[in-house]
């Protein structure tokens, strides 16, 4: 079975986009499910998008080039993404983060204030890069873990870097995750270690302004 790792964001930035639409302010849940809705099919190309409502949840279907599920979840304004699977045929065209990014988008619209996801292993590192952070339980659960994978990896950094790392490790601090994400014992990573931290935590910089795939 794969690992699961929980995840959540830091709080979000505010997009260039503001962050609550008034007109949505008094809007029903049904209504502000919609525009989420709305807001998709209109920025991110090759896909539909339909809403169902069950307990007090309202869920995305998004299929097409992207195959994903996402609960909003007005009681705590909170968009849950279960799934979100690109189709091979659109991958390596950055579709999987302009959805993120347009959800991002859309969410704020009606005041919500943060996403959640859980995340295999494998997608740690996509995850992490837009800026998805472990609960304070799933640290903690795999701390030791983090530490003992990177310890095996420290004589590939500078000494600063290792430093840095080590710190920031143990003191909690779960902006160092995109880098731990990267460390993987059972395979060779994709990232040249030297670029890691470069790579990942500059593609955090622009990321609520990249622009959608060309079609």
């Amino acid at each position: 079975m794969k690992s699961i790792l929980l995840l959540k964001p830091l709080p979000l930035n505010e997009p260039p986009t503001q962050a609550s639409s008034p007109e949505l302010e008094d809007a029903s849940d049904s209504a502000k499910a919609k525009s989420v809705m709305s807001h998709l099919e209109r920025n991110i190309d090759g896909i539909t998008v339909s809403v169902g409502s069950e307990r007090g949840r309202h869920q995305l279907a998004v299929r097409g080039s992207i195959d994903a599920n996402v609960d909003l979840i007005f009681q705590e304004n909170t968009a849950d993404i279960g799934r979100a699977h690109v189709d091979p045929a659109f991958r390596g065209q950055g579709r999987c983060r302009c959805f993120t990014q347009q959800l991002h988008h859309a969410v704020r619209k009606i005041g919500f204030e943060k996403m959640t996801l859980k995340a295999v292993s494998e997608g740690r590192v996509a995850w992490a890069t837009l800026g998805f952070r472990p609960t304070p339980f799933a640290w903690h659960l795999r701390k030791a873990r983090f530490d003992e994978g990177f310890s095996e990896f420290r004589n590939r950094y500078s000494t600063d870097t290792a430093e840095l790392i080590d710190g920031m490790i143990s003191e909690n601090d779960v902006n160092v995750f995109p880098v731990l994400a990267n460390v993987n014992r059972n395979r060779e990573s994709s990232l040249q270690y030297k670029e890691i931290s470069a790579t990942i935590l500059c593609s955090l910089q622009d990321w609520g302004n990249y622009p959608p795939p060309n079609s």
